[in-house]
C-alpha cells in the first residue's frame, strides 16, 4: 500500500495538468521511489482532456486517471478521487500546482500521525516566488466579513511600500495580523497551529476525512476548504501549517474560463451556504446582506 495518495481535480485544463505534474513526479521520486501514487480525477471536462490524460499511466504507473463522469464541482471531484485512493494519508493538490521542497517528510508523517492533527497545509508559493494566504484565514465574522469586501485580493495588489503603510495603520488588529503573516516569510518553527487551510495543497488522513464525511459537496467552488477545516475543529481536531513542505503555482484556474455572470452566481450560492452552516443571528444575517451587495458589485 502506497504511503501517500495525491488526489488532483482537472477541469478543462489538461495541459497545465500535465505540465504542473511531471515537475511533482521528478521530486517525488527523490523522496519516495514507488511508495506513492497520484489520483489525477478528470471532473467531465468538456474539452479534450480526458483524451490527453489517457496516456499518463503508461509512461508513470504511479498515475492513476479517474473519469468523475459528472461535474459536480472541485468538492465532488476530490471526495471521488478519495473513494479510489489506497493510502491512509491523501495529500490534495490543486492541478495548476506542483511539488518544490518535501525534504521534511518524515516529520509531516510524524505530525500527521497525531491523533488530534486534521488537515496539515503546506506553503504555497506563486511562480515569482510570493507566498499565498494558504492558512491566513481565523474565518471568524470579522475575517468573513471583510473578505465579502475583497479586503485580501485589494491589500495583495498594493506595491510592497504601500502595504507597509496598512501594516503599520492595522498592527493591532488581531484578524489582519494573522492574514498579514501568511504573506510574509513563514515562521521559524515546522509547523503552526492555524484556524484553517487553503485546498490548493493540503493533507489528511484518510480516517479524519472520513469522519466528517470529506468535502461538503453542495459547494460547487470556494469556501469548500473553509467549510471543511471548520468542521474538523468543531470534531476536535487542530489543523496546522506546515513550513518545510513547499508548492508552486501559476493560478491558471479553471475558474478563468466560466463566464463571468455565472461565476459570481456560483461563489455567491457557496458564500450564502458557508454563511448559514457556521453562523447564526445578526453575523449571519450581515454577511447574508453583505453578501448580496459586494458580490455583484467588486
Amino acid at each position: 500500500m502506497p504511503l501517500l495518495s495525491i488526489i488532483i481535480v482537472n477541469f478543462n485544463d489538461s495541459d497545465i495538468a500535465i505540465v504542473s505534474l511531471k515537475k511533482s513526479l521528478a521530486i517525488l521520486d527523490q523522496y519516495l521511489n514507488d511508495q506513492y501514487e497520484i489520483i489525477l480525477i478528470d471532473n467531465c471536462s468538456t474539452d479534450d482532456s480526458l483524451h490527453n490524460l489517457r496516456h499518463l499511466p503508461c509512461q508513470y504507473r504511479q498515475v492513476k486517471i479517474y473519469s468523475s463522469g459528472y461535474n459536480g464541482g472541485f468538492g465532488y471531484g476530490c471526495n471521488y478521487g478519495a473513494r479510489h485512493a489506497e493510502s491512509d494519508l491523501f495529500w490534495f493538490l490543486n492541478h495548476d500546482a506542483w511539488i518544490t521542497e518535501i525534504s521534511s517528510l518524515k516529520s509531516l508523517f510524524t505530525l500527521m500521525e497525531k491523533k488530534s492533527t486534521g488537515a496539515v497545509g503546506t506553503l504555497v508559493f506563486t511562480q515569482e516566488g510570493l507566498l499565498t494566504p494558504q492558512a491566513g484565514g481565523t474565518l471568524s465574522f470579522k475575517y468573513v466579513l471583510g473578505s465579502s469586501f475583497r479586503v485580501g485580493s485589494v491589500y495583495r495588489g498594493l506595491p510592497i511600500k504601500y502595504r507597509e503603510i496598512v501594516d503599520f495603520l492595522l498592527c493591532k488588529s488581531k484578524t489582519f495580523s494573522t492574514y498579514r503573516s501568511s504573506l510574509h516569510s513563514p515562521s521559524t518553527s515546522s509547523y503552526e497551529h492555524v484556524t484553517a487551510v487553503g485546498g490548493a495543497s493540503f493533507l489528511i488522513r484518510k480516517d479524519v476525512y472520513c469522519e466528517v464525511d470529506g468535502f461538503d459537496e453542495n459547494f460547487f467552488l470556494y469556501d469548500e476548504d473553509g467549510d471543511l477545516c471548520l468542521r474538523l475543529n468543531k470534531a476536535g481536531y487542530s489543523n496546522y501549517l506546515f513550513n518545510p513542505i513547499a508548492v508552486h503555482t501559476i493560478n491558471h484556474s479553471s475558474t478563468s474560463k466560466i463566464n463571468k455572470f455565472l461565476l459570481k452566481r456560483i461563489k455567491l450560492k457557496s458564500r450564502h451556504l458557508f454563511v448559514k452552516k457556521h453562523f447564526d443571528g445578526f453575523e449571519r444575517f450581515c454577511l447574508h446582506v453583505i453578501s448580496n451587495l459586494t458580490w455583484w458589485a467588486l
